[in-house]
Protein backbone atom coordinates (compact mmCIF):
# COMPACT_ATOMS: atom_id res chain seq x y z
CA UNK A 1 0.00 0.00 0.00
CA UNK A 2 1.04 3.68 -0.01
CA UNK A 3 0.09 6.51 1.95
CA UNK A 4 -1.46 9.26 -0.44
CA UNK A 5 -3.94 12.44 0.59
CA UNK A 6 -1.87 13.33 3.11
CA UNK A 7 -1.60 10.32 4.76
CA UNK A 8 -5.62 9.33 5.13
CA UNK A 9 -6.00 7.65 2.22
CA UNK A 10 -4.02 3.76 1.13
CA UNK A 11 -3.66 2.90 -2.37
CA UNK A 12 -3.14 -0.41 -2.97
CA UNK A 13 -3.08 -1.24 -6.41
CA UNK A 14 -1.42 -5.09 -6.01
CA UNK A 15 -1.54 -7.45 -9.18
CA UNK A 16 -3.33 -4.40 -11.36
CA UNK A 17 0.34 -2.75 -10.33
CA UNK A 18 0.62 -1.47 -14.35
CA UNK A 19 -2.52 0.54 -13.49
CA UNK A 20 -0.89 2.62 -11.12
CA UNK A 21 0.22 6.16 -12.06
CA UNK A 22 2.99 5.18 -10.62
CA UNK A 23 4.42 2.54 -12.91
CA UNK A 24 3.56 5.10 -16.21
CA UNK A 25 6.91 7.42 -14.34
CA UNK A 26 9.52 4.72 -14.47
CA UNK A 27 10.54 5.35 -10.62
CA UNK A 28 9.23 2.30 -8.75
CA UNK A 29 10.28 2.64 -5.15
CA UNK A 30 6.48 3.98 -3.84
CA UNK A 31 4.65 1.70 -6.78
CA UNK A 32 1.96 -0.25 -4.93
CA UNK A 33 2.26 -3.53 -5.69
CA UNK A 34 3.52 -7.29 -3.68
CA UNK A 35 6.61 -6.60 -1.87
CA UNK A 36 8.29 -9.50 -3.67
CA UNK A 37 7.41 -8.39 -7.68
CA UNK A 38 10.61 -8.28 -9.68
CA UNK A 39 9.89 -4.91 -9.98
CA UNK A 40 9.43 -3.34 -6.26
CA UNK A 41 12.67 -6.02 -4.86
CA UNK A 42 11.47 -6.18 -1.60
CA UNK A 43 9.99 -9.36 -0.54
CA UNK A 44 8.55 -9.50 3.44
CA UNK A 45 10.77 -12.48 3.73
CA UNK A 46 14.25 -9.97 3.97
CA UNK A 47 12.17 -8.76 7.13
CA UNK A 48 10.00 -11.31 8.23
CA UNK A 49 11.72 -14.67 6.90
CA UNK A 50 8.43 -15.89 5.32
CA UNK A 51 6.24 -14.04 2.63
CA UNK A 52 2.71 -15.01 0.59
CA UNK A 53 4.75 -15.71 -2.54
CA UNK A 54 6.01 -18.98 -1.18
CA UNK A 55 2.93 -19.49 1.01
CA UNK A 56 -0.74 -20.12 0.16
CA UNK A 57 -4.53 -20.31 1.20
CA UNK A 58 -6.26 -23.08 3.74
CA UNK A 59 -10.25 -22.94 3.77
CA UNK A 60 -10.39 -19.54 1.91
CA UNK A 61 -13.70 -18.24 0.62
CA UNK A 62 -15.27 -22.54 0.16
CA UNK A 63 -12.38 -23.49 -1.60
CA UNK A 64 -8.78 -25.22 -0.37
CA UNK A 65 -11.51 -26.92 1.45
CA UNK A 66 -9.92 -30.29 1.96
CA UNK A 67 -6.81 -31.03 4.54
CA UNK A 68 -7.13 -29.69 8.29
CA UNK A 69 -4.83 -26.69 8.50
CA UNK A 70 -2.40 -28.47 10.80
CA UNK A 71 0.81 -27.96 11.72
CA UNK A 72 3.48 -30.44 10.93
CA UNK A 73 6.92 -30.46 13.47
CA UNK A 74 10.31 -30.92 11.72
CA UNK A 75 12.93 -29.70 14.78
CA UNK A 76 10.96 -30.45 18.29
CA UNK A 77 14.57 -30.07 19.75
CA UNK A 78 13.74 -26.17 19.29
CA UNK A 79 13.16 -24.15 22.62
CA UNK A 80 9.87 -23.29 21.47
CA UNK A 81 8.67 -26.40 21.74
CA UNK A 82 10.47 -27.02 24.66
CA UNK A 83 8.35 -29.06 27.91
CA UNK A 84 5.16 -30.61 24.72
CA UNK A 85 6.39 -33.63 24.54
CA UNK A 86 6.67 -33.22 21.22
CA UNK A 87 8.25 -35.30 18.20
CA UNK A 88 9.45 -35.13 14.99
CA UNK A 89 6.30 -35.68 12.59
CA UNK A 90 3.81 -34.97 15.18
CA UNK A 91 1.12 -32.22 14.16
CA UNK A 92 -0.78 -29.92 15.69
CA UNK A 93 -3.52 -26.97 15.20
CA UNK A 94 -5.57 -29.29 13.09
CA UNK A 95 -8.81 -29.61 15.56
CA UNK A 96 -8.90 -25.61 15.38
CA UNK A 97 -7.71 -25.45 12.00
CA UNK A 98 -4.71 -22.83 12.97
CA UNK A 99 -4.01 -22.29 9.35
CA UNK A 100 -6.88 -20.41 8.19
CA UNK A 101 -7.51 -18.82 5.38
CA UNK A 102 -3.62 -17.68 4.23
CA UNK A 103 -0.38 -18.52 5.64
CA UNK A 104 3.31 -17.21 5.13
CA UNK A 105 5.91 -19.31 3.86
CA UNK A 106 9.27 -19.66 2.48
CA UNK A 107 11.02 -21.00 -0.36
CA UNK A 108 12.51 -24.76 0.92
CA UNK A 109 14.52 -28.26 0.14
CA UNK A 110 14.56 -31.17 1.70
CA UNK A 111 18.04 -31.73 3.59
CA UNK A 112 18.94 -35.17 5.41
CA UNK A 113 14.72 -35.38 5.43
CA UNK A 114 14.71 -31.88 6.73
CA UNK A 115 13.39 -28.38 5.33
CA UNK A 116 15.59 -26.05 4.99
CA UNK A 117 15.11 -22.45 3.44
CA UNK A 118 16.59 -21.81 -0.06
CA UNK A 119 17.31 -18.28 1.27
CA UNK A 120 16.51 -17.46 -2.85
CA UNK A 121 13.61 -15.59 -1.67
CA UNK A 122 15.32 -13.44 0.90
CA UNK A 123 14.95 -15.53 3.59
CA UNK A 124 17.86 -14.61 6.41
CA UNK A 125 20.55 -17.16 6.50
CA UNK A 126 19.92 -18.00 10.38
CA UNK A 127 16.03 -18.81 9.68
CA UNK A 128 15.42 -21.88 10.46
CA UNK A 129 12.42 -24.18 9.58
CA UNK A 130 10.36 -25.81 12.68
CA UNK A 131 7.01 -26.74 11.24
CA UNK A 132 5.09 -27.08 8.15
CA UNK A 133 1.52 -26.48 7.01
CA UNK A 134 -0.19 -27.45 3.45
CA UNK A 135 -1.43 -24.36 2.19
CA UNK A 136 -1.93 -24.08 -1.67
CA UNK A 137 -2.00 -20.98 -4.14
CA UNK A 138 -4.44 -23.12 -6.51
CA UNK A 139 -6.86 -26.01 -6.38
CA UNK A 140 -5.13 -27.85 -8.59
CA UNK A 141 -1.70 -27.48 -7.00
Amino acid sequence: VRPEDEGRALTCWKQWYNMDPIYKTGNYRTLSTLWSHYLIGRPENELTGVGFLHGGYHLSHGQFMDGSGEYTVHRPEHWVFEGTNIKQGDTFGGMHTIVGYECDGCELKIVDGLPVPTHRDGTPDNFLILCTAPVRWHPDD
